[in-house]
């Protein structure tokens, strides 16, 4: 478990990242709040989705107890007024996110609503291109010795029901996304020697010299 990765898609405002955690990788938690904080204020609109949510820099029991005790916070008066208790990873890093920014202000309104957080990883974006945010992997980050628990463990404890089901969905996710990796080689393979036989016919070589004199390779 070390660390979170991206990929860029164009849909709106400035530029859209979605961060999507590996299952062998995962963040700092505190690190990662920041910079997500950051670029939504600066206009980036922001999709989490986390099969691996991120990781506190503590052992599981400190966490767990901080957070069993805010389970005991609520309204003396009328309770659905709140404190309002999530148990979801997402739910529990957007609530995170949220404390950093000035959700009251309109311009910390339209922050949030451009980040979004889900557990997993939709089909819709399972195929797309994955990058890495280097300034919040916990192998940089954290000292090796350093004890750590991830905060789906910590979901886990507290309440969370679906661990197992987001987990299963994950390796149905990856397997399917073998199968369609191993095929794009094939078929690139394919592409590349019948380009290579084409080019060897002879009208072809003709005109291959020609462009390859304007530059363009054949």
């Amino acid at each position: 478990m070390s660390t979170l990765h991206w990929f860029a898609i164009n849909v709106s405002c400035r530029h859209d990242y979605i961060i999507i955690p590996n299952l062998i990788a995962s963040e700092i938690s505190t690190q990662l709040t920041m910079m997500l904080k950051k670029k939504a204020m600066s206009c980036f609109s922001l999709l989490l989705y986390s099969p691996c949510p991120p990781v506190f820099s503590h052992c599981l029991s400190f966490p767990t107890v901080k957070y069993l005790n805010f389970l005991r916070k609520r309204c003396n008066v009328n309770p659905r007024r709140g404190e309002f208790h999530y148990r979801a990873p997402s739910r529990i890093f957007m609530r995170t996110v949220r404390g950093m920014l000035p959700h009251k202000t309109s311009r910390g309104k339209a922050a949030l609503a451009r980040l979004q957080a889900f557990e997993g990883v939709p089909p819709k974006f399972a195929r797309q291109k994955l990058l890495v945010v280097p300034n919040a992997l916990r192998v940089v980050r954290l000292d090796p010795k350093r004890k750590f628990c991830s905060l789906g463990r910590l979901s886990h404890e507290v309440g969370w029901k679906y661990q197992t089901v987001i987990e299963t969905l994950e390796l149905r996710r990856k397997a399917q996304s073998s199968l369609h990796h191993s095929k794009k080689k094939r078929d690139a393979k394919i592409l590349a020697k019948a380009k290579q036989e084409v080019v060897k016919k002879p009208k072809i070589a003709a005109l291959a010299k020609v462009l390859e004199s304007y530059g363009y390779s054949v």
